[in-house]
């Protein structure tokens, strides 16, 4: 039988990014998953003024390809002029105009979130080929995920949990990254630290409260 998860929720996703709160089973995911469009059950309207190209989902266990190091840091969307959105300490561009520059971008945007280690482990190649989903931690699948969002820079990132398996450094890390980078971004989580990281949460109250919810600023 049908289930109400969320009744009359009508909000709009601004800077500052938005904590999606709850017990377990209350909605979050699904409601997620119906604002990036993965979700097409249950009754509703979710506007989305924007290209979806410029919406990236990053779930808390990634899609890794059996493909080279530079095809995952480009996945979904492929090749594009890609200028990270962090820049680390250099204060290079990452100008694809120039020989090379594109690569450049990859490599930096794997600095950033700690991964230069990995391109060390390909020997400096980002064409070698490998069972990326076997090679790296769920961690550092987490991690390449936001280094795919530094390359593609969207508009609005949803964040299902994207942090999980990392400690509380990379945490920061990885939501520095989306908050530098993204317009607007939407989380779900259950640490306590990723508050901070959000100007307001949205607390699902689920079926048991007849759909209810709460929104409130975060000081």
């Amino acid at each position: 039988p049908p289930r109400l998860l969320i009744r009359d929720l009508s909000l709009s996703v601004s800077a500052g990014g938005l904590l999606i709160a709850g017990a377990s089973g209350v909605g979050k995911t699904t409601l997620l998953r119906a604002v990036a469009g993965l979700w097409l059950g249950g009754s509703g309207v979710v506007r989305r003024v924007l290209d979806p190209r410029r919406v990236l989902f990053l779930p808390q266990q990634p899609y890794m390809q059996a493909g080279s190091l530079r095809e995952e840091l480009l996945y979904p969307f492929g090749p594009v002029d890609v200028r990270p959105g962090c820049h680390d300490d250099d204060g290079g561009s990452g100008d694809s105009s120039r020989p090379g520059g594109r690569d450049d971008d990859l490599r930096r945007a794997l600095h950033r979130v700690g991964l230069e280690h990995v391109l060390v482990r390909a020997g400096g190649d980002l064409g070698a080929r490998r069972r990326w989903a076997e090679e790296l931690s769920v961690g550092e699948q987490q991690r390449l995920s936001v280094a795919r969002l530094l390359l593609h820079r969207p508009a609005l990132a949803i964040l299902d949990e994207t942090t999980a398996a990392n400690d509380a450094q990379h945490e920061r890390l990885m939501y520095e990254c989306v908050a530098e980078t993204c317009q607007a971004f939407i989380s779900v989580g259950h640490r306590p630290s990723i508050e901070a990281f959000h100007a307001r949460r949205l607390t699902l109250l689920g079926e048991h409260g007849a759909g209810r919810w709460v929104l409130e600023d975060l000081a």
